[in-house]
């Protein structure tokens, strides 16, 4: 899972890629789609996790 950001059009996206290779935006979905869908398995549970922990620090810093 990787995080990105596309400046010119304001959208976060989340990726999915294997490690070295770069992430396809359209293959991604928006953050706030993957913060709703149920995890399908340990890897996207572990990717879904560690997203939600990374805005709640990122909250709590403000």
């Amino acid at each position: 899972m990787e995080l990105a950001f596309e400046p010119e059009e304001l959208h976060l996206y989340i990726a999915f890629a294997k490690p070295g290779s770069e992430p396809d935006p359209v293959a991604g979905m928006t953050a706030e789609d993957f913060l709703v869908t149920i995890p399908r398995g340990p890897l996207h549970r572990q990717a879904h996790e560690g997203f939600v922990r990374f805005l709640t620090a990122s909250i709590s810093r403000s």
